[in-house]
């Protein structure tokens, strides 16, 4: 009895030295952000083709559009020339991305974030005069991976893209949408195969549930856009009265924790750099990044 007794006063001892200012304390040596250096290249290259929800199942196209009814899996891009065919291929890996390139074609190795092998994405260039479903036909994409809802990416001449595919929306159009009660401009209007962009952005907040932001692909698309053209989306911005700041960090849909620690996944829109900032220590307050595809439940804003 008279060891129980005092294995429970040391036991009592041990809590009651905890108080709220040591925790307080724990927190003052902690990083605020951790650069990210590794990303999920499957979920990546995913979500820039066709967009999956949290449980798996097709949620909006990105990239591509199906021009043939018979295969919808089959999604068709029209570019200028092979040049643009590439750069939008690159777009859509990360810069660290393993890739071999000879001539006009390209392998890339896909990688999950503990750089474990996740299969290959063939880029190959085909000669001239080459045409699919009667499109003149620049590339094609086929996959060695688990991609979804996709079998593979054909880059056509844009000449030949069926004109009533295009939207009606213009860069610079700001619209409001009453159910996030967020203002959104667009960035990327709807054409040959790639869908409209409209960009928004939500109070500061400290993420503790649900999506604050935009998926990781789709947030680098946005951004990768705004770079081709900074000033120029600055003033867009300011006209449409979106508060915008590319130094800032905007918080995404993609969180991080470990046995100690969690955290949210951030982009800054003037490198596309990516980290995660603690909100187990600390209480960092971010705008979401948000990213839309479409403005059927949007008023637009005069």
């Amino acid at each position: 009895m008279f060891l129980y007794a005092l294995c429970l006063m040391g036991a009592t001892c041990l809590f009651s030295g905890c108080s709220d200012d040591d925790d307080d304390d724990a927190g003052k040596n902690v990083a605020d952000s951790y650069l990210v250096e590794y990303f999920d290249e499957l979920e990546l290259l995913q979500n820039h083709l066709v967009e999956l929800d949290s449980t798996g199942a097709w949620s909006q196209r990105i990239n591509g559009s199906p021009l043939d009814d018979a295969d919808t899996t089959l999604l068709f891009i029209g570019v200028k020339d092979i040049e643009e065919a590439k750069e939008t291929f690159l777009m859509w890996f990360p810069d660290n991305v393993d890739i071999i390139t000879m001539s006009n074609n390209m392998t890339v190795n896909l990688k999950d974030e503990d750089r474990k092998s996740q299969g290959t994405v063939h880029f190959i260039a085909q000669p001239s005069g080459t045409t699919v479903n009667n499109y003149p036909l620049i590339a094609e994409v086929t996959f060695k991976a688990d991609i979804k809802y996709v079998s593979k990416v054909y880059f056509i001449a844009e000449s030949s893209w069926p004109e009533n595919n295009d939207s009606k929306e213009c860069v610079g159009d700001a619209y409001y949408w009453p159910l996030t009660y967020i203002n959104y401009m667009v960035i990327r209007e709807s054409s040959c195969g790639k869908c409209a962009l409209l960009l928004g952005f939500t109070e500061p907040h400290t993420p503790q549930s649900g999506a604050p932001g935009a998926n990781l692909a789709t947030a680098q698309e946005a951004v990768k856009i705004l770079q081709q053209d900074m000033e120029l989306f600055k003033i867009l911005f300011e006209e449409a009265k979106i508060p915008f700041n590319e130094d800032d960090f905007y918080w995404i849909d993609k969180w991080y924790s470990s046995w100690n620690d969690k955290g949210v996944y951030a982009i800054r829109p003037k490198d596309g750099e990516i980290d995660w900032f603690t909100t187990f220590w600390k209480k960092p307050k971010k705008r979401g990044f948000q990213v839309c595809c479409n403005t059927i439940y949007m008023t637009p804003l005069t």
